[in-house]
């Protein structure tokens, strides 16, 4: 650290993301799609699109708004773009919080929350998630204070219905409502439609998840044009050209294509829902999901030596140590037949920690 550093970011830690460590390994630890993009991206970006690298982009991306407007009902003025869903909540942050406000969150959810916090000097209060890891909504209807809801939540995924966001929108018209809808493609009802009616509300999604495209970098926020106004305001005085063209042509891309997006979302649900089943049929403990991942606590084996031992199998899943959180492992959904992998591998270590343990007890008995 050099003396050089603003004191504001001396206590900032990095994000820790999900183990890369090569093909060899099945890697289910970052909620990434097992799925590749669209096809059509592939036509989209050809030799003639490259050479346009060589120019500035259209800082207005009209097209890519239009696209996205006709995509969810809305107008290109309900719409601010952004290089992934991080990079808007970045913006949002910067736009509406100063040193001293405070912010409304659960205790157990996305964790560059309380980065941002951390960053731009603003206060978090905490809800606490119940031993279910449900997030009750009397605490965001009874505050005053901004709040984000991570809907479905990450990494629990619990989900509040669209009329359970209404309500907190509707308790405090003079407070910021931020909802991070990053999973909401996998079997949720999403916010969008609120931001016709109500002015203090956000709504943000990303191309990252359902649409296959994590390593793009694409994400956009929905709301009033009056709040649309100010983030474009704040983007277009410090960074204009925060997509390349590269990125908007694969946003277009993917958004022509309706019906494969259709196809591998319902697929992943389907996978989803499947392994979930099968888990429970085995006496593990599962938590609901709409999102492209299962929460487990495992039966015979603590959710750390489960972590361990699949990554000893070459099985990447995510770990938190978290208290309330460290008995589960989080699993994001691969394709059928990595799935069957995981289920096999999953059962025969819970089967072996049993035998072993039961072997324990008979020769204490003995």
């Amino acid at each position: 650290m050099s003396r050089f550093l603003s004191k504001q970011f001396k206590l900032l830690t990095m994000y820790e993301a999900g183990e890369q460590l090569g093909d060899r390994y099945l890697k289910l630890n970052a909620n990434e799609s097992p799925y590749p993009p669209s096809p059509l991206i592939n036509q989209v970006i050809s030799s003639s699109k490259i050479n346009q690298l060589k120019r500035y982009g259209d800082i207005s991306y009209q097209a890519l708004h239009e696209a996205l407007a006709n995509q969810l009902n809305l107008t290109v003025d309900n719409i601010v773009l952004g290089a992934g869903a991080d990079d808007v909540l970045d913006l949002i942050f910067r736009t509406y919080f100063q040193p001293g406000d405070t912010l409304l969150l659960p205790n157990i959810t996305y964790p560059f929350y309380e980065t941002y916090a951390n960053a731009y000097g603003y206060q978090v209060k905490e809800i606490l998630v119940d031993d279910k890891l449900q997030i009750e909504l009397l605490p965001y209807i009874e505050s005053n204070e901004a709040c984000v809801i991570v809907n479905p939540n990450a990494p629990s995924g619990h989900y509040h219905p669209i009329s359970e966001i209404e309500r907190v929108v509707q308790s405090n018209p003079d407070r910021l409502v931020i909802v991070d809808e990053a999973y909401i493609d996998f079997g949720g009802e999403s916010a969008a439609p609120l931001v016709k009616k109500y002015d203090n509300l956000i709504v943000v999604q990303t191309f990252s998840k359902s649409r296959n495209l994590a390593g793009a970098r694409i994400g956009y926020a929905l709301a009033a044009p009056s709040l649309t106004e100010d983030l474009k305001k704040i983007r277009g005085t410090i960074n204009p050209f925060y997509l390349s063209e590269l990125q908007v042509l694969t946003a277009l891309a993917s958004l022509s294509d309706d019906v494969y997006f259709k196809q591998s979302t319902s697929q992943i649900m389907a996978t989803r829902d499947h392994f979930s089943h099968q888990l429970q049929a085995a006496g593990f403990y599962v938590l609901p999901s709409l999102t492209n991942f299962v929460l487990v606590k495992p039966r015979h084996i603590s959710a750390s030596e489960l972590y361990e031992a699949l990554k000893a199998q070459h099985i990447l899943v995510r770990y938190y140590t978290k208290p309330v959180i460290n008995d589960y492992v989080r699993i994001s959904i691969g394709l059928d037949h990595d799935m069957t992998r995981v289920l096999d591998t999953m059962l025969t270590l819970d089967q072996e920690n049993h035998t072993s343990v039961l072997a324990s007890v008979d020769r204490k008995l003995a």
